[in-house]
């Protein structure tokens, strides 16, 4: 991974909401989440066979070199607040301010043209004054929004995702093992085919802040939809959710777009208020300290992960 220079202003960045392909979005608020169970298991994993499939835009070959499992769906509320609670017991993260930090042990600095310090140190995790996030921290122990327990952990940084992975024996996946799980070897441009279907996943076609979710529609939350509501959504190896609900973070790193001089960590999928997001879509437009209300992640592992 390239080393990038996280100077201490860019902490403010914790706080506001960063820009992703979608519409805007505004402070709002929505009814309380409803129950829902259609027993997508969100402590399951899928295996991922090693081999080729077809990448990118332009269907290249692409060769997978061992196998691995990828979590069925993206880490939720529930499975992040386990987590922090353990980890602050264990003294593995802190709390500082209004944010979670915990240590990385920073980047090999070669020193080459464009390459700037990752340092060992402390990094932001998690934020704890966030208005959307739904895992609240108080007195050591974190505790979900009663009604999302269900719903995709959000406002974790990349840090913070990672070290999640690591404490469960697991990875950030990378960019290609991400893409293997959402298309399948064939090249499909959604988990389910090539034609986008808005009611297989939580996206833009039944998104609206300004009023109710239609009855009918594939969630009926104004936001993200419970993991284990998206099995419409589910790729040829069975992982759920990949086109729609929240973009997740990938252990891949590449040039912002436009800006050589910056390495970013890339952002796969699809959101909730996204425009119709092909599996064939990347982002890299993401400082690894941001946040937002439409950005989650799931682990990979190249053996059988201790499930949290």
């Amino acid at each position: 991974m390239s080393c990038l220079t996280l100077p201490t202003s860019l902490v403010l960045v914790l706080l506001t909401l960063l820009t992703l392909p979608g519409c805007a979005v505004a402070p709002a608020t929505e009814a309380r989440a409803a129950t829902f169970d259609t027993g997508a298991d969100p402590a399951a994993w899928v295996p991922v066979p090693a081999g080729d499939f077809l990448s990118g835009p332009h269907a290249e070959r692409a060769t997978i070199e061992r196998p691995y499992e990828i979590m069925r769906t993206p880490v939720t509320n529930t499975q992040l607040a386990a987590y922090l609670s353990s980890a602050l017991a264990a003294r593995k993260v802190r709390v500082d301010g209004q944010r979670i930090v915990g240590w990385y042990p920073g980047d090999v600095f070669r020193g080459v043209r464009h390459e700037q310090r990752i340092d060992a140190g402390d990094y932001p995790h998690f934020p704890l004054d966030a208005p959307m996030a739904r895992v609240r921290v108080a007195n050591g122990v974190a505790t979900v929004t009663p009604g999302y327990e269900q719903h995709p952990a959000t406002h974790v940084t990349w840090f913070g995702a990672r070290a999640y992975c690591e404490s469960i024996g697991g990875s950030l996946p990378t960019e290609a093992q991400w893409e293997k799980a959402a298309r399948g070897t064939l090249g499909f441009r959604y988990p389910w085919g090539n034609d986008y279907d808005p009611k297989r996943t939580n996206g833009p076609a039944d998104f609206d802040f300004d009023r109710p979710k239609q009855k009918g529609k594939v969630d009926g939350w104004n936001f993200w939809a419970p993991v284990d509501a998206m099995k419409e959504d589910r790729s040829p190896f069975g992982a759920i959710g990949m086109a729609g609900n929240v973009f997740e973070w990938t252990g891949s790193w590449d040039s912002l777009a436009g800006t050589p001089s910056e390495i970013v960590p890339v952002i796969r999928g699809g959101s909730f208020n996204a425009v119709e997001m092909e599996l064939t879509h990347r982002n890299v437009g993401l400082n690894p300290l941001q946040i937002d209300l439409r950005l989650g992640f799931r682990c990979a592992s190249d053996t059988p992960p201790a499930k949290p």
